[in-house]
């Protein structure tokens, strides 16, 4: 009786012990489980930066943006005594996390914060796919409301919750991912990138608010015209290759008519193949059926897989994002889209033609002079 006793008493604090050594050594004080970790010394010179009342941040598209500072800041100051200064952080090869650690540093936040960051999500390996089922299990863990409240209140609760992982450092040079992935490997790593920029633009929008400082983001343009590189293994059953030949066929014949009535079914069976709704997408582009035709380009693009920079994804990400949190953003990218639905729009493979960055710097410029009651 008496060894019973003991060991119902004993019990918790061996429970307690094995939690300590098993989960609360081996976590950090995180609320988001994000599988790595920013050195703390990688933007240390952002604390001394002197207060920036409009920050440009992001990555390749917002340097690229960085161009058109001078026009926004000449129609933002017309008027004024001094001119309005902005001034950009943008790297080539950033990607959302890096962004949130550097506004974080800063000894005051700007009034203004022009946000441009998803075509460069992956251009660095953020977590080991070997950890890929534990990574997925601690996001399920995180989006349970319940779980996610008590980590609010007592942030040292993750520690207990979460499962542990071996951490990527993110020092402060960025080091391109140059592994080629298998394609379930590929995909599920897409899957974990899409949770984990969403958690960090949730983060940056909320971090922002409650400072004072007012974010505004901005979606990526995308080059759907460019033909994909690889379909996914098994996005066609072979059973319907047959007519996967004679899509082909009629495509190559423009004969677009015979291809829509033919690609109609395939793109039912096969909605994951990205040559088959790419050159779906080129049908009904042929036909004026505008809507439509974006769709499954957009489709193709998410489906091509092999390494392309930005997705269709991160930007819906972005609107959803800045949607639930009553926060306005401008769609870059559909206004280039709508262009490029009648004209070539890029001048290259990544960014559009510099008409369209002058547009995107007006209005960003009658936004922010109507925030500021200029």
């Amino acid at each position: 009786m008496k060894k019973i006793l003991i060991t119902l008493i004993l019990l918790p604090f061996l429970i307690a012990g094995v939690l300590y050594i098993t989960r609360y050594k081996k976590n950090l004080d995180q609320i988001t489980p994000y599988p790595f970790y920013i050195s703390r010394d990688a933007y240390k010179a952002v604390k001394e930066l002197d207060y920036i009342p409009i920050l440009l941040v992001g990555d390749k598209m917002a340097l690229r943006m960085k161009t058109f500072i001078p026009e926004i800041q000449e129609l933002i100051s017309k008027n004024l005594t001094k001119p309005v200064k902005i001034k950009t952080l943008a790297i080539d090869g950033e990607n959302i996390h890096r962004t949130l650690a550097k506004i974080k540093q800063l000894k005051k936040m700007p009034l203004i914060i022009l946000f441009m960051s998803n075509l460069d999500a992956e251009v660095e390996s953020i977590f080991n796919s070997n950890q890929l089922s534990e990574i997925n299990e601690n996001i399920k863990l995180y989006n349970d409301d319940f779980l996610k409240s008590l980590m609010m209140i007592f942030p040292f609760t993750a520690r207990f919750i979460y499962k542990p992982i071996k951490l990527t450092v993110l020092k402060e040079n960025i080091v391109p991912d140059i592994n080629l992935y298998p394609e379930e490997v590929f995909l599920k790593r897409k899957e974990v990138s899409f949770k984990l920029y969403e958690s960090s633009l949730d983060e940056l929008i909320q971090f922002t608010k409650k400072r004072n400082s007012i974010i505004i983001p901005i979606t990526s343009p995308l080059n759907l015209k460019i033909p994909p590189k690889s379909a996914c293994y098994g996005a066609l059953n072979q059973d319907f290759f047959g007519d996967y030949l004679k899509f082909n066929k009629m495509f190559e014949q423009n004969k677009m008519r015979d291809a829509l009535e033919i690609g109609k079914d395939l793109v039912l069976v096969a909605p994951n193949h990205s040559n088959i709704l790419f050159r779906y997408a080129k049908a009904l582009h042929s036909m004026n059926m505008m809507t439509n035709a974006q769709t499954f380009y957009e489709n193709a693009y998410a489906y091509d897989c092999t390494k392309r920079f930005g997705h269709p994804v991160y930007n819906s990400i972005l609107k959803k994002v800045s949607n639930k949190n009553r926060v306005k953003y401008f769609d870059f990218h559909q206004l280039v889209t709508d262009a490029s639905m009648r004209d070539e729009s890029f001048t290259e493979d990544i960014y559009p033609q510099d008409v369209y960055f002058e547009k995107l710097a007006k209005a960003i410029a009658m936004d922010i002079k109507s925030i500021l009651r200029l």
